[in-house]
């Protein structure tokens, strides 16, 4: 996880929520095929993958899954 101890506000609570969304995500094949095939359909020749692009499709993707 991204330690931040440096900040105030920081907690180690957001970095283990995340650990745990990769972990439950990694036990369901189906939905993490899903989400490959999602970032190899928004990529660009040359340039890659939009780092902005593929945040809001997670955004939006997790919400759908209503896991946020």
């Amino acid at each position: 996880p991204n330690s931040q101890i440096e900040e105030k506000d920081w907690s180690l609570s957001s970095a283990w929520n995340s650990w745990c969304m990769v972990e439950q995500l990694a036990s369901q094949p189906p939905l993490l095929k899903e989400l490959i095939q999602a970032f190899f359909r928004l990529q660009r020749p040359l340039i890659g993958i939009s780092r902005k692009t593929w945040i809001e499709f997670l955004d939006s993707w997790l919400k759908d899954q209503e896991w946020v």
